[in-house]
């Protein structure tokens, strides 16, 4: 780095600051630099292990290299702030012996060290919670050993070349050349660029922002430009790069750099920073408005239920503004839904026909499952139940006719149809072969169940990169994907080439024919609290509910009509029901109706984590027709638990008054069909059960 062209000034006298003040205004460097060093520690605390276990694994040395680059870089700037702090607020033998202040230069030695204790979280991470890398052992601590320390290199190499740009460009000054390591004292760059900075530095005085370091800012603006572009062009949409781990780091940094910004101003006047971080952030959101637009496409399907809907909806209007009771709504709504509830018991029908050949003595079951929420061990575990039933009972797959799931329960719903039923889906021919062995089963699923693989893929990767690239740099006008996208984009490239494109419709319209389930993907209304129902066939309306503010909405209902009816993707609808905040923000179509204008469609389990409400809605429906036409002979209500136990080698505990409870809940009412009942079974299938689960239930087949 070049010393030349220096330009002396006289540094005024500061006084050293008292020992409680000069703490609290060096408050927010500590918490950074205490945070960037103790982060990966969190995995040690038993009550979120199971965070960890989700979030801070990392399976790919690249990943490993960028989250140690970012650590490190993140590690100089807080060093920095602490010089800056420790000029401004003199004072602290130790403070000053660590980290010194901006009238000593940074030094060999300081430079090695930073950059050596930056590499320490992502050693730890790789070391303690590397079992994800492939060739466990230690192979993986020699190669975890030498990508740290690579990047380690890289890191400050980049930092080097970064501050040389920056005085090439900005030029520097004197009394702030040692607040960065990389600096150069040269008070030369492009001309135009430092009378913009020194007019910029009057107007901040003149503002009362004097103390603010736009030497400092440069550093900060250069880097987001690096960061930004590369990022957009090595990830590529494949997130070879980034983690949930680098997420985190840059989330702190930048949330703790910000923080000592806003203390150096507002410390002065005794306002709080973080109240002020808070509404400023509040407010930088609004831009970019309260929701995100969900894709829309243009209806295909055969059924036409968008357009149906919107019809049945709009002559409801015309009745309540002629002055119609909640009596009247009622009789139209069951005139005009007659038509669609008449279809959807012909594909019950269907549905249950395709059971006749397995020829049970024991009649024909019904299954309805339930999904809940839960994350990705919910939808793991609803996929990889589904998945090991379909293998274990011939009937289960033809049973299954009806899937109501929430969040994570929606995510296993969606790919475990998508795998499960690919060729009824896609209309293929299927190819007959020999059912295989218990044993044969039980075999595969050891290596290969392909909607639990499906359902355990990590989308952090790319909700790290929507919100570190998209959603970070759309605060200041540059818009992207963003998180919200990227989860469904994720979600859909998991699907089969040929399923991505098909719409929830046309997914409807295999369910019309009886070949697949239908599912439904609940959401909610933030606005209002209502449920909305994302369904390949419309679940049957309740009378109950007509004239309630509760009454569910169907997400056909939210959809513009005007020109041409729209349709949304089933990953979109799976990934409306799994919008959780503050991981996907709140949505609504981009092609939407008056009511779908102002919606906020979030997480489904805000109003029914189960989806037991709408299974029951169902359960109404198909009694109410069996009556006249009993196509099946019972229904099996299953609920699949996502609950977690740690294998002790002891028996399951059975969870107190409310375990007893659940499974006293449990209706077993068998009678012959000539009785004129219908056998329901309603059963929990739980992590905890097991082979009782198993055993007791499914023998019904």
């Amino acid at each position: 780095m070049s010393d030349c062209d220096t330009t002396e000034t006289t540094t005024p006298t500061v006084q050293p600051v008292l020992f409680p003040e000069r703490w609290i205004k060096k408050r927010y460097g500590f918490f950074l630099l205490v945070a960037l060093l103790l982060w990966p520690f969190v995995g040690l605390v038993p009550s979120l292990e199971s965070l960890v276990v989700n979030g801070l694994l990392i399976d790919r040395y690249w990943q490993l290299a960028y989250l140690t680059i970012t650590n490190v870089v993140a590690f100089f700037f807080a060093v920095s702030i602490l010089r800056v702090l420790g000029a401004r607020n003199p004072g602290g033998k130790l403070s000053m012996f660590l980290f010194g202040d901006s009238e000593r230069p940074w030094g060999r030695t300081r430079v090695i060290s930073v950059a050596s204790v930056a590499a320490f979280a992502p050693l730890f991470i790789a070391l303690k919670f590397g079992s994800e890398f492939s060739g466990y052992g230690f192979l993986h601590v020699c190669k975890s050993i030498t990508t740290v320390g690579i990047s380690a290199v890289v890191g400050v190499v980049g930092l080097w070349v970064l501050g040389f740009v920056k005085c090439w460009i900005f030029g520097s000054h004197i009394d702030s050349s040692n607040t960065f390591p990389f600096e150069s004292r040269s008070a030369q760059g492009f001309l135009i660029l430092r009378n913009a900075s020194q007019t910029m530095e009057r107007y901040l005085i003149k503002l009362g922002l004097g103390n603010t370091d736009l030497q400092f800012l440069a550093y900060l603006g250069l880097l987001a430009m690096v960061h930004h572009q590369l990022a957009r062009w090595l990830e590529n949409n494949e997130y070879w790069l980034t983690s949930a781990p680098y997420m985190l780091v840059l989330f702190v940094w930048l949330m703790f750099m910000i923080l000592a910004g806003l203390a150096n101003w507002l410390d002065r006047w005794r306002i709080p920073s973080l109240i002020v971080f808070v509404l400023a952030f509040s407010i930088l959101l609004s831009f970019r408005g309260s929701v995100r637009l969900l894709n829309t496409l243009p209806d295909n399907s055969i059924n036409q239920y968008v357009k149906k809907l919107r019809d049945i909806r709009g002559r409801e209007d015309e009745l309540l503004e002629n002055g119609g009771t909640i009596p009247d709504r009622k009789e139209l709504i069951a005139r005009e839904m007659k038509a669609i509830d008449d279809a959807t018991w012909s594909a019950v029908q269907k549905r249950m026909k395709n059971l006749e050949p397995f020829g049970n003595e024991k009649g024909k079951t019904l299954v309805i499952v339930t999904c809940p929420g839960g994350g990705i061990h919910a939808a793991a575990w609803a996929s990889c139940v589904l998945d090991q039933l379909s293998n274990e009972y011939v009937e289960f797959k033809d049973s299954l006719c009806v899937i109501s799931g929430v969040s994570g329960g929606s995510v296993g719903s969606l790919l475990f149809v998508g795998s499960r039923y690919e060729n009824e889906l896609l209309e293929r021919v299927l190819v007959s072969a020999a059912a295989p062995t218990t044993e044969e089963v039980h075999s595969e699923l050891k290596s290969k169940s392909p909607a639990l693989e499906l359902s355990s893929r990590s989308a952090l990767e790319a909700i790290a990169f929507g919100s570190t690239v998209d959603d970070l740099y759309g605060l200041i006008g540059i818009d992207g994907a963003g998180r919200g996208q990227r989860l469904e984009d994720s979600l859909k490239s998991r699907l089969s080439t040929d399923l991505q494109t098909m719409t929830m419709g046309q997914w409807g319209d295999r369910s019309l024919s009886g070949s697949v389930p239908i599912v439904i993907f609940n959401s909610t209304d933030a606005v209002t609290g209502r449920r909305i129902l994302f369904d390949t066939v419309p679940t049957p309306w309740r009378a109950s509910s007509v004239g309630l503010t509760a009454r569910p909405l169907n997400y056909r209902e939210l959809l513009d009509t005007s020109t041409q009816a729209h349709d949304v993707l089933p990953a979109t609808a799976a990934r409306t029901s799994a919008t959780f905040p503050y991981i996907s923000p709140f949505t609504k179509p981009s092609k939407s109706s008056d009511i779908g204008d102002h919606v906020a469609l979030c997480d489904g389990g805000y109003v029914d984590n189960e989806g037991i409400v709408t299974a029951v809605n169902w359960i109404e429906f198909l009694l109410r027709n069996w009556v006249n036409d009993r196509v099946f002979d019972r229904i099996l209500l299953l609920r699949i638990e996502p609950a977690f136990v740690e294998d002790k080698n002891q028996p399951a505990e059975a969870g107190g008054l409310t375990g007893a409870l659940r499974w006293c809940a449990s209706l077993d009412f068998w009678a012959n069909r000539d009785d004129g009942k219908c056998s329901i079974l309603v059963s929990v299938g739980t992590r905890q059960s097991g082979d009782r689960f198993s055993n007791s239930v499914f023998n019904r087949f």
